[in-house]
């Protein structure tokens, strides 16, 4: 969690009326929480998978990649 703390932390401070939660789950469960709008971004150490329509991007070399809804 300590490579998030200065991320979320910078997050709140620019953004102080969005409220932000942290949840922790496997990748497959985050995708799903993502295609069902139960989430807005995710971070995963696994492949998206493909079945799902979400952008993600590799972070670097934790091989991390965050998700999003594709906005209509």
């Amino acid at each position: 969690m300590s490579f998030f703390s200065p991320l979320i932390q910078r997050f709140r401070h620019q953004y102080p009326g969005i409220t932000l939660s942290v949840r922790d789950a496997g990748g497959e469960l985050i995708e799903q929480w993502i295609a069902d709008g139960e989430l807005d971004v995710g971070v995963s150490i696994q492949p998206v998978q493909e079945w799902l329509t979400l952008d993600s991007v590799v972070l670097g070399r934790f091989r991390s990649a965050w998700w999003g809804r594709m906005r209509s």
